[in-house]
């Protein structure tokens, strides 16, 4: 599921040096993205940053 399109603008936290999570989430039954992680929900999903896309699903264990 996509949640939100962001514009194309390079992170202020990676000019500063600060390393960013990479997580792996699935979507469905056989879809997985990796991205930088950017939230959890209550629910257990988590939230994802692939280029301008973020996108929502159950993390890998």
């Amino acid at each position: 599921m996509i949640i939100s399109k962001g514009s194309a603008t390079k992170s202020l936290s990676n000019f500063l040096g600060r390393f960013d999570l990479l997580r792996t989430i699935i979507i469905g039954t056989c879809v997985s993205i990796q991205g930088i992680y950017v939230r959890t929900f209550p629910d257990g999903r988590i939230a994802v940053r692939d280029g301008q896309t973020i996108y929502s699903g159950m993390p890998v264990a």
